[in-house]
């Protein structure tokens, strides 16, 4: 389900379920599950290493080990920004598709399927504390449709979404964001339907860390918590991203195939203050689904 981690990696994301209500569709997605790999190194699961990325403000020791005339070590550079960029990229990975058009499945119908999300992860290594990490999110969005049936015009809709990481024990990583739809169903010789639709919207990514031991290999009993430190917080509404997609889903009967291509963008600061660094990221990413419509 991935592969190693160099300048690149990869992910991939399975959502399950799609339970509309009347005109109001509301997706419940669980059970998204994300496998990353980092070179040849092997830890225990769950394992973001964090302290990997360097610590952001000075520590008051530089062997932490207790021992006589130990000095303080300054913060490594750039490391609020490489824990800027490892955790929004990984939260745009998580960030739902939409797989799905802009037209309700109406008041009595329903649609079931299995959805598979892989983002192509450009980030150095350097930026990637991962080592046999699995992540969980629980994610759900509401989707309203503004416009739908009318012969003369596209379907639209707008939607809300919400995603949390989960399964990270250093991080705590929450994405929220919104969309606009517009999709238009066609008839193909009577016996399928094509729907093409493309998407825009905005994503934003909160980020926080718990206290990270920056030296896991030594412990000073008298103070054994000198050699930790917190990251700087992400703030929502601090960092946000432009997301734009397009796909395109193919209807035989009630078997539904549909395949979606996004793109994720933005320049956002490292941390909250004022002539902060700042970081660009942007990530690509793939979705299929398939499932039966009723």
């Amino acid at each position: 389900m991935a592969r190693s981690v160099g300048t690149t990696a990869r992910d991939n994301a399975v959502f399950l379920g799609n339970l509309p209500f009347a005109d109001t569709n509301f997706c419940v997605r669980i059970a998204a599950i994300i496998l990353l790999l980092a070179g040849a190194a092997r830890a225990g699961g769950n394992d973001l290493q964090l302290w990997r990325l360097g610590h952001p403000d000075p520590l008051p020791c530089t062997i932490c080990d207790g021992s006589p005339g130990d000095f303080a070590e300054p913060g490594s550079p750039g490391a609020q920004a490489r824990f800027h960029r490892m955790a929004s990229t990984l939260g745009l990975a998580f960030a739902p598709p939409f797989q799905e058009p802009a037209a309700t499945t109406g008041q009595a119908g329903f649609e079931v399927g299995l959805g598979s999300s892989q983002a192509f992860l450009h980030i150095g290594t350097e930026s990637w504390p991962t080592v046999d990490t699995q992540m969980m999110a629980v994610s759900a969005d509401v989707r309203w449709a503004v416009v739908e049936g009318l012969e003369t015009a596209p379907d639209v809709a707008l939607r809300v979404w919400g995603t949390r990481v989960i399964g990270a024990q250093d991080l705590d990583l929450t994405m929220a964001g919104a969309d606009a739809l517009v999709s238009r169903s066609f008839g193909v010789a009577g016996m399928m339907k094509v729907q093409p639709y493309g998407s825009v919207g905005l994503a934003l990514i909160d980020v926080e860390s718990a206290a990270v031991d920056f030296k896991p290999g030594v412990e000073d009993p008298a103070r054994p918590g000198i050699d930790d430190q917190v990251f700087h917080r992400i703030k929502l509404l601090d960092n946000r991203f432009w997301r734009a997609g397009a796909g395109a889903r193919l209807l035989v009967g009630s078997v539904v195939v549909g395949v979606e291509g996004a793109v994720a963008w933005g320049t956002n600061p490292v941390q909250e203050g004022p002539g902060v660094a700042t970081n660009f990221g942007r990530l690509w990413s793939l979705a299929g689904r398939f499932g039966a419509s009723f």
